[in-house]
């Protein structure tokens, strides 16, 4: 399994008042989908460190108040290896809850086999003390 400590800038650029957004790249042919990338973005905003990601699948990101439903829209969406978009309660290393737009896309090669998914993500506001609060810039 390659798992790539890439740093990518297009990838990883926030200009100013631009929403907060990461990357992450699973394997599809692996049970659980562990990770082989995430952008710089997002170790920055989940707090979590490489060796915490590579070889893990997304459930880390859950925590008490994520919802069954939302857990199981996504494995429904992985399962019908199509491109699709859920909102999810995940949460940052710290313990910090947030909602996330995912958008996740298969990545097939010449035959139409799926090999790796694509999660591009966007955290929508932290909940702090119970009350939303709207993401900020990371500058």
């Amino acid at each position: 399994m390659f798992y790539s400590s890439l740093l990518l800038p297009e990838f990883n650029h926030v200009t100013e008042n631009e929403p907060i957004s990461y990357s992450v790249i699973t394997s599809a042919s692996i049970t659980g989908n562990p990770i082989s990338f995430a952008s710089n973005n997002f170790f920055l905003y989940t707090g979590y460190t490489p060796e915490e990601v590579y070889g893990s699948d997304c459930n880390f990101l859950q925590g008490p108040e994520t919802g069954t439903e939302d857990v199981l829209t996504i494995i429904r969406g992985l399962k019908s290896l199509r491109p699709f978009e859920s909102t999810i309660l995940n949460y940052k290393k710290d313990g910090t809850p947030f909602w996330c737009q995912l958008q996740i896309t298969p990545l097939k090669i010449h035959n139409g086999r799926t090999l790796r998914f694509s999660g591009h993500q966007t955290p929508l506001c932290e909940i702090h003390d119970g009350a939303m609060t709207p993401i900020t810039p990371l500058i």
